[in-house]
């Protein structure tokens, strides 16, 4: 028989501190590797130098913590750009249809969706470049304006364009249509800045530059109400196309119709 040698062999993963063998995983996918753990505040890594403390990082872990943050700052840099370009689009549209149906309704509501478009894209963009808490706070309330507002302006279109429903051409019905369109936006939008009704707390994220938020019941009753309001606005456009006998103004209700799809 050969003789068993009397130094030890190293275990291939060790736990500090006692340096003793790690339990095996129970996981049968990973059987053969062990369960390495972290005890008193050391970071355990395989048994081959490079066990570390926690704070002391192995060259490979600094390697991959680099790529992922260039990767992470691609990624909001791109997102800034795209923002940025939707809200410049967006007044461009909006100043488009004003200034061509400006002594119409429907002009001014194109201007007004442009407008909290860019609000938007603006408060999401500057969300992402701001460094601490406080500035992504703020910037998420800002972008809560073109949220809140946006949802019954593009309502109202659908009910003014292309043409305006019968039960708004008189003035009373037309403004108690409106008001309650936006009250209940109005409302939400002074409970973002004022309370907590909306989002309880705010947290910075773990990866990337944006925000974390926890959400509470009257955000999902809102979330309802919008996805209910922004159906009828697209089965009334819809609705519109089939009406229409020009092509060119089937195309621009089909795009109407469909403009809610990237959102």
């Amino acid at each position: 028989s050969t003789p068993r040698s009397s130094t030890p062999s190293t275990p291939k993963y060790m736990c500090l501190p006692s340096y003793r063998p790690c339990p095996p995983i129970r996981d049968p996918h990973l059987r053969g590797r062990r369960d390495c753990r972290i005890r008193k505040n050391l970071e355990v890594f395989p048994a081959t130098g490079a066990i570390d403390a926690v704070g002391i990082s192995s060259p490979r872990s600094e390697r991959q913590a680099g790529e992922n943050g260039i990767i992470y700052h691609m990624v909001d840099e791109l997102q800034r750009a795209i923002t940025a370009a939707s809200g410049l689009a967006s007044i461009c549209v909006g100043l488009f249809a004003f200034l061509k149906s400006r002594r119409q309704l429907h002009g001014v509501i194109f201007l007004i969706i442009s407008v909290t478009m860019a609000i938007w894209a603006l408060g999401e963009a500057m969300t992402v470049a701001s460094r601490t808490l406080e500035h992504k706070v703020f910037w998420t309330k800002f972008q809560g304006i073109g949220e809140l507002l946006l949802v019954p302006s593009y309502l109202l279109l659908a009910l003014c364009f292309p043409r305006i429903k019968d039960f708004m051409r008189e003035r009373r019905w037309a403004l108690a249509v409106i008001a309650a369109l936006y009250v209940p936006w109005i409302f939400s939008l002074v409970a973002l800045y004022a309370t907590n009704l909306i989002y309880a707390s705010y947290y910075l994220t773990d990866y990337g530059q944006g925000i974390n938020v926890v959400r509470t019941p009257f955000f999902w009753f809102l979330t309802a109400l919008g996805f209910a309001e922004i159906i009828a606005s697209v089965v009334i456009f819809l609705r519109e196309r089939g009406r229409s006998e020009s092509v060119r103004g089937r195309k621009g209700l089909l795009i109407l119709a469909l403009a809610p799809i990237p959102m």
